[in-house]
């Protein structure tokens, strides 16, 4: 029976006690990193958007390694010959924790070149972190370590989806009415989506969308695909209206992009679903909700 005192953050596993240090990612502020993406684009602070292609061949990566260690021997309590450094590949869909290089803080480089392995996908993370590892007890004859993060940094590397603009937008003092939660802008069916197609999303949804907020993961996800999916759902309604249900969408217009969509996986041809909204638009709003369950990004 636990005591009613007992730390509820305090982990125990096979070989490792963890303690519930403060993690503070200051202390890690001179830590860079540079990846080699060719084209992907800046995401937030500490991240860019790369798509599954991208990391097909792994990626290069080249980090400056610069930690406050006076700030982190006064977080820890320890001095710095009891701490280390390392540099980790995370994936928390596949629960990939892959250690790529680490040294006692001593003895750290100042830079460090590395990589991420073949087919890697999106979705991952660098983490740089500290951490205080020194010998407690024998247990069963064998001595037992205590790992404690002390600092941390992340570098996120997320798809963005199908690069779509968004914008954020105080719907209150718009036409949309406060209550709304999107409205998707159909400039011109037939260019490209990041010249004619803007999603305007209300402003009291950005915390669910920055990485800087603290807004639970699980709130993240679960109203990032609710979102996503109605989007969709009014884009295509509405791309295909526009179009006046054009069999001969322009190679890469936003069209084209929603007709590729919606034959992924369906089983239908782009004219059988134009075919479908022109004849029966409930049916189709429905089978394109259907096609949509799985959509998680925008």
């Amino acid at each position: 029976m636990n005591s009613p005192n007992a730390n509820p953050r305090l982990k125990t596993e096979t070989r490792s006690l963890v303690r519930p240090y403060d993690v503070r990612d200051n202390a890690l502020e001179e830590c860079d990193l540079k990846p080699e993406v060719g084209e992907a684009d800046p995401m937030v602070r500490n991240g860019w958007y790369l798509e599954d292609d991208d990391v097909e061949n792994g990626m290069s990566i080249e980090s400056q390694l610069e930690p406050d260690w006076d700030a982190i021997e006064r977080i820890s309590g320890a001095p710095v010959g009891n701490l280390r450094l390392s540099i980790a590949l995370r994936k928390g869909s596949v629960r990939l924790y892959s250690v790529l290089a680490q040294w006692p803080a001593e003895d750290h480089p100042i830079d460090w070149s590395g990589s991420i392995p073949p087919m890697i996908g999106s979705g991952f993370e660098i983490v740089y972190s500290v951490s205080l590892s020194e010998t407690l007890i024998q247990l069963r004859g064998k001595p037992h370590r205590a790992s404690s993060v002390v600092a941390s940094r992340r570098f996120s590397f997320s798809s963005r989806g199908h690069m779509f603009d968004i914008e954020f937008r105080d719907f209150g003092v718009t036409r949309w009415g406060d209550e709304a939660l999107w409205y998707v802008d159909v400039g011109s069916p037939n260019a490209p989506p990041t010249d004619s197609l803007t999603i305007y999303l209300n402003e009291r949804l950005s915390k669910y969308y920055d990485t800087r907020r603290t807004v639970s993961a699980d709130s993240k996800r679960s109203t990032n695909q609710m979102i996503a999916a109605g989007v969709y759902v009014d884009l295509a309604c509405e791309t295909l209206r526009q179009a006046e249900f054009s069999t001969d969408p322009e190679p890469g217009g936003t069209l084209a992009t929603v007709l590729r969509f919606l034959e992924r996986g369906s089983g239908r041809t782009a004219s059988s679903w134009i075919a479908l909204a022109k004849e029966d638009p409930h049916e189709f709003t429905r089978n394109v909700q259907q096609q949509l369950q799985l959509v998680s990004k925008l």
